[in-house]
């Protein structure tokens, strides 16, 4: 079996980006065409084009799926219930409903999906082999 290797990509930086590339991830799974038993198949891609008001919708991109590869293999840092968090969080569902599948209040999913995004940034960033967020902030405390 070949190793596939992915291009080299811009990594995010900050819990910010990363949770924008997980809302990017969600997004371009959606755009995905549907999964089911081949059969008949067209050459053409499925297209829905509507003249007016409307949205256009289009297949991803080739950087779009393989980011949402990456973001996936993020996941792989995070335990069931940090999974299901984030991938919530980023299909935008709203607290009051995560907060009642985990049994705890807003300030506390809050707090597990910060946590969750500052572990996959300080394994992003011990991949990359950069000093860790919490080591900065640390000796910015100490400075301080």
């Amino acid at each position: 079996m070949q190793n596939i290797q992915l291009p080299k990509m811009k990594l995010p930086q900050t819990k910010q980006e990363i949770s924008l590339w997980f809302e990017e991830a969600v997004r371009t799974g959606r755009k995905l065409p549907p999964v089911g038993p081949r059969g008949y198949v067209s050459l053409w891609p499925e297209f829905k084009r509507v003249v007016g008001d409307e949205k256009h919708f289009f297949p991803p991109t080739g950087a779009a799926i393989d980011r949402m590869i990456e973001t996936t293999l993020w996941m792989q840092w995070l335990n069931a219930e940090e999974r299901q968090l984030i991938w919530r969080r980023a299909k935008r569902e709203p607290w009051k409903q995560i907060c009642a599948q985990l049994g705890c209040d807003r300030t506390t999913a809050w707090r597990r999906h910060t946590t969750a995004l500052r572990i996959v940034l300080e394994q992003l960033e011990s991949k990359q082999g950069k000093a860790s967020t919490l080591d900065r902030e640390i000796a910015e405390a100490v400075a301080m």
